[in-house]
């Protein structure tokens, strides 16, 4: 019943003028043919009604009615034949045919019952001329096919592809001859099985395909590597239709082999461009996306990635979600009718991230057209302008920072500058003084006015060593120490704080390393840090923690603190003094290391100040962190010391008194201040030296070359600064022309750094640091035995 559901479906099969490359002779010999064997067959019936009816008496007449039937039915198909050029009706043909076949045998049968008697019958001569004719019809019909299979031959033979016919065993049967143009050679006999030509990776997926296609009628096409010559495989698009006979039964298989290797090279190619493609994308750090001309995204892998949308979510015109609704033109562009290949789109806009909030974006993004000129998609890229925005900012702290710096180098120097001329007047003061002192008989009433003098002189060098520590230029006498013991030594000491509530908390890590640094510097740094955070937290109490620990920084980290010069990138020693006070605003953070600031009752000094000196002279770095309400935390970073560092030769103490008076000695004293200069050989002599005196470099030389009287100078009393030829200058020549010479190297400020390493650490010289009084000179000067 479906087959004659089907009956008049014309759409499984093509028609005979589309199996081939007919020529219209061809085509037109088969239809004529056909049509005129099928007038014939019509007329034959026709007359065997017309002779039936006319000759009533003859005998079996139903056998010539099921003849005439049966050669109705003949002519009937060979005009189904000649209609299938046009119509492929083979399902009617099948039925015109099984009708026919039926009619046959319903006419042999009826023969054979009948022949007996037919035998008897006299009119032998029409049944031999009827023969005759079915014979004539039999050699028409085997001339038709074989030209039936020879128009096949030439079918197969000019089809673009590559044929042939197997037995069930897998034997070749029939080949085309298309193997040349297919470049293949199939030069294996045909007694070899078909499966020898197939690539063995590919075999097993043949053999599967072609059992499955056996058990139909409709065949299988799948893809695989064919030997093209020894060795060499090219990419065959493969059909297999089964054989069967008109039993049905398998008789072999029918294969056709389409060479597509180009296609899979083609293919592979894209294959590898889209994973290049795809992995370009991934490695960048850039959002690429495109979308189609309404603003569709259907590829949204980069997109998600870079947004953190789902895929879900993203697809469509879902990926717009992401735009900032300040930015929601950002991509009206998509809508611009005017786009051309010379379009170029650049703006800047905001989009909402899942793992982020808001975030800055460069979009670019192009137009692609159609070789008509039609927008096809658009395709741009994202770069998140986020870390270039904070490099912006930390370059604009960092610029901030550096002019703060640049102005507390300025104000360093100016410090500087004046401490150095306050301590050559403080030496008159305080050298005079202690001077006058030595002067006036015991119990001198007026020897009490003589030592606060000398007291306010030195309170006054207090300020100035301030001042020095604030301009980075007081050194001291570097030492070896390490941060906890130090820190917990000074913590103990304190008393700020323990009666206001305050709790101070020490954190020290177990292994960490020594700094070199000047003890009491250090000790001027804690007590500074300590204080201000003690008075953070005194009105409400709190707590304060000290902490040291060790880190490794890089010289781009070390940039954004407080530093003098470019540090390197190292392992730094930590200390932090954090406090839960009141904390900064970022207005009195930007004023807190000017000198005399101070947010306290005025007149404080210089505090903070001279903390980032002292840091920045021992090549280190500081950092502030603090907020209004929260506290504030002060870190210190200084260089951590792993190996074996030269700090100097301790210099023995020596008493001032001596009862060996030093009338042999002879003191060249040499400054440009001549109160200095008075002052110093004023105290000198009165302890019994021979003491000489010049107001500049060039004059020191020619004196310490001249001796007095032909006795060269025992000791030399030198000012480190000095207009014209200085200190180090006369101190270089001084060592080659006059070895083991004692001299005192004297500065107003702290200059050993000027001084050559190999002169300073010179066992013959001595630093004395101004101001000073007559003690600290004739000591100096009493370090060297005779």
């Amino acid at each position: 019943m479906d087959y004659l559901s089907k009956l008049f479906d014309l759409s499984d099969f093509p028609a005979r003028w589309r199996c081939g490359n007919w020529t219209a002779f061809e085509g037109w010999l088969h239809i004529g043919s056909d049509l005129a064997i099928w007038g014939a067959y019509m007329a034959i019936p026709f007359t065997i009604a017309h002779f039936l009816r006319r000759r009533p008496e003859v005998q079996f007449p139903t056998i010539f009615w099921l003849f005439a039937a049966f050669i109705f039915s003949c002519g009937t198909t060979h005009l189904i034949e000649a209609s299938i050029f046009y119509y492929p009706i083979y399902r009617i043909s099948g039925v015109a045919k099984a009708l026919t076949a039926i009619l046959s045998w319903a006419t042999v049968l009826a023969l054979v019952r009948v022949t007996p008697e037919a035998l008897k019958l006299p009119l032998l001569k029409q049944v031999n001329d009827e023969l005759t004719r079915e014979v004539a019809q039999r050699k028409k019909a085997q001339g038709a096919l074989a030209e039936s299979e020879r128009l096949f031959r030439l079918l197969a033979n000019g089809a673009p592809m590559l044929a042939w016919l197997t037995d069930r065993e897998g034997r070749t049967l029939f080949r085309n001859s298309r193997k040349e143009a297919m470049r293949t050679k199939l030069q294996q006999p045909d007694d070899a099985p078909w499966w020898d030509l197939i690539h063995p990776s590919d075999l097993a997926a043949c053999r599967k395909a072609v059992e499955e296609s056996t058990g139909g009628d409709t065949g299988v096409t799948f893809d695989c590597r064919f030997l093209a010559e020894p060795g060499d495989y090219r990419w065959m698009m493969l059909s297999c239709v089964p054989y069967v006979d008109a039993r049905g039964e398998l008789q072999g298989m029918v294969f056709i082999a389409i060479d597509i290797s180009d296609r899979k090279k083609a293919e592979e190619d894209l294959r590898k461009a889209e994973v290049l493609q795809r992995t370009l994308v991934n490695a960048t750090s850039e959002i690429v996306w495109h979308v189609s001309g309404d603003g569709t995204m259907e590829d949204t892998d980069s997109w998600c990635r870079g947004t953190g949308m789902s895929p879900s979510a993203a697809k469509g015109h879902g990926w717009r979600s992401a735009v900032h609704p300040d930015f929601a033109d950002a991509f009206s562009f998509l809508d611009d009718p005017t786009v051309s290949a010379v379009t170029r789109v650049e703006r800047e806009l905001k989009l909402v991230g899942s793992e982020w909030s808001v975030r800055d974006f460069q979009l670019r993004a192009i137009p692609i057209l159609s070789p008509d000129g039609q927008l096809r998609e658009w395709v741009g890229t994202l770069s998140d302008l986020s870390e270039l925005r904070r490099a912006e900012r930390d370059r604009a702290a960092i610029q901030q920072q550096l002019l703060h710096v640049q102005k507390l180098e300025s104000l360093g120097v100016m410090a500087g500058g004046v401490a150095h001329d306050f301590n050559n007047l403080l030496v008159g003061i305080v050298g005079s003084a202690s001077y006058l002192k030595t002067q006036m008989p015991p119990g001198d009433p007026n020897i009490e006015w003589v030592e606060q003098i000398e007291e306010s002189g030195r309170c006054a060098a207090g300020i100035t060593a301030q001042m020095l520590s604030f301009s980075g230029r007081q050194q001291g006498k570097p030492s070896l120490i390490k941060l906890s013991t130090s820190v917990h030594r000074v913590l103990g000491l304190a008393t700020f704080g323990k009666h206001k509530g305050i709790r101070f908390v020490e954190e020290h890590a177990q292994e960490q390393p020594h700094v070199l640094m000047d003890p009491s510097q250090f000790d001027q740094v804690v007590l500074n840090l300590v204080t201000n955070a003690a008075e953070a937290v005194s009105q409400q109490g709190g707590t304060v923690i000290v902490r040291t620990s060790v880190i490794a920084l890089t010289s781009e980290e070390l940039a954004r603190t407080w530093v003098a010069d470019r540090l390197p990138g190292g392992r730094y020693v930590v200390l932090e003094v954090i406090d839960n006070g009141v904390g900064m605003s970022p207005e009195v953070l930007a004023k807190v290391f000017d000198p005399f600031f101070t947010t306290k009752f005025t007149g404080r000094g210089l505090g903070l100040a001279a903390v980032l000196g002292i840091v920045r002279g021992h090549r280190g770095a500081l950092r502030i962190q603090s907020a209004p309400g929260v506290g504030s935390t002060f870190t210190i970073y200084l260089p951590a010391v792993d190996g074996p560092v030269s700090v100097g030769t301790p210099v023995p103490v020596v008493p001032t008194e001596t009862s060996e008076r030093e009338e042999s000695s002879l003191v060249l004293v040499v400054d440009d201040e001549p109160l200095v200069r008075r002052v110093a050989a004023a105290i000198l002599s009165r302890a019994k030296y021979k003491v000489h005196e010049a107001e500049n470099g060039a004059e020191a030389l020619v004196k310490l070359r001249q001796g007095i009287d032909g006795r060269p100078y025992t000791h030399l009393v030198l000012d480190l600064t000095m207009p014209g030829l200085g200190g180090v200058e006369v101190l270089e020549v001084v060592a080659v022309e006059f070895p083991g010479l004692p001299v005192i190297l004297s500065s107003g400020h702290h200059e050993q750094d000027r001084v050559p390493e190999r002169l300073r650490m010179s066992p013959n010289v001595r630093f004395l640091q101004k101001p000073y009084g007559s003690d600290e000179l004739l000591r100096s000067l009493r370090e060297w035995k005779k």
